[in-house]
């Protein structure tokens, strides 16, 4: 999602993640840094096993 996204914009990524989840999905959102960094990786590894 980018940063300048309006309310509108917002308001649709909420409904879609809303959505995911309640289909049994893990929604995780990661920063552009954290996944170049290996954050994002490493984090989602470890709750995977």
């Amino acid at each position: 999602m980018a940063v300048t996204q309006g309310g509108k914009g917002y308001l649709g990524y909420m409904d879609k993640y809303n959505s995911a989840q309640g289909l049994g999905y893990q929604v995780y959102r990661y920063s552009t840094e954290q996944v170049k960094s290996g954050l994002a990786l490493e984090q989602i590894l470890k709750r995977i096993g």
